[in-house]
Parts: structure tokens; sequence; C-alpha cells
């Protein structure tokens, strides 16, 4: 889709997705820490850098901190009236039932 609308994915954010979902959570710290929110251009880098923190959050069992940006994710979805497909509609139900908070 993004290459559709002639829009690369923004490197930093596929970084974090890739050394997250690889295990690499340092990695994936080190890249979202380097991360200037004023760089994300689009409600769409935005939610999805809300979204690559509570995944990393979530995936280093920092159960509190990952409620506090699915939260966010979900008040940026709710203005981009979407989801990119790099970041699926996020559900409360999975969450809760995936670790209870």
């Amino acid at each position: 889709m993004q290459l559709q609308e002639n829009k690369l994915p923004n490197k930093k954010l596929l970084k974090v997705r890739h050394f997250t979902d690889g295990g690499f959570y340092r990695e994936a710290q080190h890249i979202v820490q380097s991360i200037q929110f004023t760089e994300l251009h689009s409600l769409k880098e935005q939610t999805e850098y809300f979204y690559r923190l509570a995944r990393l959050a979530h995936k280093t069992e920092e159960f509190s901190v990952a409620k506090i940006y699915y939260e966010e994710t979900s008040n940026y979805q709710k203005k981009t009236h979407g989801t990119s497909p790099q970041m699926p509609r996020f559900n409360w139900v999975t969450f809760i039932a995936i670790k209870k908070i």
C-alpha cells in the first residue's frame, strides 16, 4: 500500500519492527530512543510509533508501560480513521488474554 502511494516506510520504525519481531529488544530500544517525534510527518507514522513502543514494552514484559502506549495507539488510530497494514488494529481483548494487568 505504501508503495502504491509512492511513500516508503519510515526506516527507523521499520528497523524497530524487525528488531522487536526478531527478539532483538536492546537494538529496538536503541533505535526507538533515537526517533524524534517531530521527524514523524504523518498521523500514520505517529500512530505506528506508539504501536512500536507498545509492542516493544509488551515483548519485554513491561505490561503497565505497554498498556499506556497501546492506549495512545488507539487514540491515534481514531484520528487516522484506519490502520497501517504493518500495524493491526489493536484489540484489548487480545492483550488482556495474553497478560492480565
